[in-house]
């Protein structure tokens, strides 16, 4: 079965194999989260209008994500709060629950973004502590890798976070300029070259239509209160308009289509 999610740009699809993960954010700029259970989504064509999904005045879906509950969630806001919580946290509820908060933000704070984190990394995060973890080159993943809207970047060592339960405001990840705010965060690290460092790409496109590929290997690894290094130099006060990771196995892909073509 294939869930699909849509923007004014985009249309994704996904599969789905237990249940999926689904994030809101309303007029006050609350996260709401909750999960369903993916056989009670009737299946349908790729014509097909789907199946409505409960939502009151004012939401807006921002993600929906393939998740296990094994699996843990890492959601951020645009001031740089972190929340990691396993998706067991998240309970299952029908189509027509509205769902729990996943993050209490601050004044002015909004969500900004989400990635999940792969069951096998559990025992890891759950013991990692900042204490325990070095910042430098030297540092081993996976990391977060964080984007601020004006071309800033860093990774972070996932075991720099704490586990948390959700409706928690979590830590700081970032540490912003008076102007600037997150803009993404990814979970890097899961491809790794024999040196053990990221294999993974990042693209970022700005306001202006300017487009950067960066290494993920080649951004900076800090403490979570760094401010990051220059990703991309931005034209007029512009900011980023979108960031994507490119794994290893796409890279390949693609190299694949270039030679066929």
């Amino acid at each position: 079965m294939a869930v699909y999610s849509c923007s004014k740009e985009k249309l994704y699809l996904r599969l789905v194999v237990s249940f999926i993960l689904l994030v809101y954010s309303d007029k006050s700029d609350k996260g709401t989260v909750y999960s369903a259970r993916a056989y009670r989504i009737p299946e349908c064509s790729r014509a097909g209008a789907g199946t409505p999904l409960v939502q009151v005045p004012g939401d807006e879906l921002k993600w929906v994500r393939r998740c296990t509950n094994d699996d843990y969630v890492a959601m951020a806001s645009h001031n740089g709060m972190v929340i990691l919580s396993p998706c067991g946290n998240i309970r299952a509820l029908g189509r027509n629950t509205r769902g729990g908060v996943a993050m209490r933000l601050k004044q002015g704070d909004k969500m900004a973004s989400m990635d999940l984190i792969p069951a096998s990394l559990g025992k890891m995060l759950e013991k990692g502590s900042e204490s325990q973890h070095t910042h430098g080159r030297g540092s081993t993943g996976p990391w977060l890798l964080f984007i601020s809207e004006s071309g800033y970047g860093k990774r972070v060592p996932l075991a720099s976070f704490r586990m948390s339960r959700l409706n928690r405001v979590g830590l700081k990840g970032y540490k912003f300029s008076l102007e600037d705010r997150l803009a993404a965060v990814f979970v890097v690290g899961f491809s790794v070259g024999e040196d053990g460092e990221s294999d993974e790409q990042v693209v970022l496109v700005s306001q202006s239509g300017t487009v950067n590929r960066i290494k993920v290997r080649d951004i900076s690894i800090q403490s979570r209160f760094a401010r990051g290094v220059i990703l991309m130099r931005l034209e007029h006060a512009g900011k980023i308009q979108s960031a994507s990771l490119i794994s290893e196995t796409e890279k390949e892909t693609e190299e694949l289509q270039e030679a066929a073509a």
